[in-house]
């Protein structure tokens, strides 16, 4: 049996593509590269064999349904199985498309912050606008604090506790169902940028202490410096 591969997903890449037989099986190997991190496909394989009428059924490992992008992807094909008597060369295709997240975050972007103390808007799109997801935020790859049901308004305000700790590896995740969409990481800093509370001090105090001299020098003269003798009168 001579092989060949053509693996197709629309609008992404794929990369480091290997098949070879092995035994009855052919092992198809490949790099998945989505748009997004964890993005997710839904993958089929089809043969030359019926001018690629039908998707293969004898497959196992990274086909079907939610596969996540990412490096070292393989497929086993029983093909000895499925095929039975055919005899020449063969073609296997693979075809993925993009699974579409119900919702998608708008804001926060990347590199945005919040601050301490002060509130911040969430902003997302998707859905009916009947549902509701649970909004959970997460620091590093830990979910901190569950946020509560949320209804699918596309907006939400988020009050960020005075306690917060500072980073800037900060997300909000959406729950609804098995899907598990997550915002870019966002930073949380601190009520004031340090240089806004120190610098009005020593500017404030010099004001002061210039304006108090001004009033003790004015009050001293007033009550102590004799008023001048009247002129003599003949």
């Amino acid at each position: 049996m001579i092989i060949g591969q053509n693996l197709l997903v629309h609008a992404q890449r794929i990369e480091n593509v290997k098949a070879e037989a092995s035994g009855s099986k052919i092992i198809i190997t490949f790099d998945l590269m989505g748009e997004e991190p964890g993005q997710k496909f839904d993958l089929e394989a089809f043969a030359s064999h019926n001018d690629f009428a039908e998707p293969l059924m004898l497959l196992k490992g990274d086909i079907g349904k939610g596969i996540k992008a990412g490096a070292d992807k393989r497929i086993e094909w029983n093909a000895r199985a499925e095929l039975r008597d055919y005899a020449g060369a063969i073609t296997v295709e693979v075809r993925g498309m993009p699974v579409l997240a119900t919702f998608i975050f708008i804001e926060p972007a990347m590199g945005s912050s919040a601050r301490r103390g002060k509130s911040t808007g969430l902003v997302w799109k998707g859905g009916t606008g009947t549902e509701r997801f649970r909004l959970e935020l997460m620091k590093g790859e830990q979910v901190i604090k569950d946020l509560g049901n949320v209804q699918n308004t596309g907006l939400y305000t988020w009050m960020v506790p005075p306690e917060t700790e500072k980073g800037n590896d900060y997300r909000f995740r959406m729950v609804y169902g098995d899907e598990k969409i997550e915002s870019q990481p966002f930073a949380v800093k601190s009520k004031l940028p340090l240089a806004l509370k120190l610098s009005p001090v020593p500017v404030l105090g010099v004001a002061g202490f210039f304006l108090y001299q001004m009033i003790t020098r004015q009050q001293v003269e007033k009550t102590f410096l004799p008023e001048a003798p009247s002129p003599p009168t003949n």
